[in-house]
């Protein structure tokens, strides 16, 4: 039975055509996705190696966190 309802979803989604439209939204994601990446990298190389408008090494400071932190709630 389990099978049968299974295979009957799958006809009717193939029928439809409805990988077509899953590939199409799945494509445009992906897309999506890469621009990010690009996005961002080219942030770091432009900000970081040619404008020199970040340091070369990451920093840490304390006092650039917050003095209160959302996991100070699980010990209460």
């Amino acid at each position: 039975m389990f099978l049968g309802v299974n295979l009957l979803i799958a006809l009717v989604l193939m029928e439809a055509n409805m990988f077509s439209f899953l590939n199409t939204i799945l494509g445009f994601y992906a897309n999506c996705g890469m621009a990010w990446v690009v996005v961002v990298a080219s942030d770091i190389v432009f900000n970081k190696y040619l404008l020199k408008l970040s340091p070369m090494k990451p920093e840490f400071r304390r006092g650039m966190l917050y003095a209160f932190t959302r996991w100070a709630l699980a010990r209460c």
